[in-house]
């Protein structure tokens, strides 16, 4: 039998380091599957899908820009899927091609091995599908959330699906109370592609100056690079940080067992992401 292959797909995918993870994992328990990186553009999404039915793709992790648009082309969503609109993995149930999101699990589980309090006010930053996932683990945890975006109209979107009757307030990244808006928050979480190596905006931050303090704790997830500008500024300001690398192999070491029914190597593939990181390239999310 033909070796099963699985794919990340999104654009731009840089130097992915899920190839690197999830090969170390498979090699690592002795299954004859190969695992690579497929530039996808909106317009080839459905087809990516349509190779998983014919099986000349086992399994996908799907990351920006096709996170929710992705779910239109499944069987099925899994429940925390369901929530969020947006999947990261795409995988087989019953005979139904389904999609789940991983990143929900994977954000809850980076927050909880930190022993960030639950009763921390939040602050979340962006609006796609990762904030998606972000807002729903944190509301699962019982945090209080306020949502900041560049376009507040899609981050409103986001919030008022997953938490329908306008309990999750919103406002714009250029906000003038955001600094001290920031700074009544216990947790900030950034969920944009600000910082992002490779990026288009790799040197900024999401928050201006004055926004941090000593009490803080900083979850940014993007990964690449390990220090972004926010965590510079999370590190100059006394907070508590943590980068996206943490969060990156959690969600891939769940997507790892829905498509193979096996309990993951997390550290065999947190060693893998950290050697592929030391590379070049560019990421974020689930990739």
């Amino acid at each position: 039998m033909a070796p099963e292959t699985y794919a990340v797909i999104g654009i731009p995918l840089g130097h992915s380091v899920s190839p690197a993870m999830q090969q170390a994992a498979f090699d690592h328990l002795g299954i004859d599957a190969s695992y690579k990186a497929l530039e996808t553009r909106p317009e080839d999404l459905e087809q990516r899908v349509k190779d998983v039915r014919r099986g000349s793709l086992a399994g996908l992790n799907v990351t920006i820009p096709h996170k929710t648009r992705a779910v239109e082309y499944l069987d099925a969503t899994a429940p925390t899927a369901t929530r969020t609109g947006a999947v990261n993995t795409i995988f087989w149930r019953d005979g139904a091609l389904t999609g789940e999101n991983t990143d929900v699990p994977a954000i809850a589980g980076v927050l909880d091995r930190a022993g960030v309090s639950r009763s921390a006010r939040a602050l979340l930053i962006g609006g796609g599908g990762a904030a998606r996932a972000a807002l729903l683990a944190l509301l699962e945890r019982g945090h209080e959330v306020l949502m900041a975006n560049r376009t507040p109209e899609r981050a409103r979107g986001a919030a008022d699906r997953i938490a329908p009757g306008g309990s999750v307030p919103v406002i714009a990244l250029d906000d003038p109370s955001l600094a001290r808006r920031a700074r009544e928050c216990g947790l900030i979480v950034n969920a944009t592609s600000l910082g992002m190596e490779g990026g288009p905006a790799p040197e900024a931050s999401p928050l201006p100056e004055g926004a941090l303090g000593r009490e803080q704790f900083v979850f940014d997830m993007v990964y690449r690079p390990e220090r972004t500008p926010l965590i510079e500024r999370a590190q100059a300001a006394g907070c508590i940080w943590v980068g996206g690398l943490d969060m990156l192999v959690a969600q891939g070491a769940l997507s790892f067992r829905l498509w193979t029914g096996v309990e993951a190597p997390l550290e065999v593939m947190a060693a893998a992401a950290r050697r592929a990181l030391q590379g070049a390239g560019s990421h974020h999310g689930s990739g």
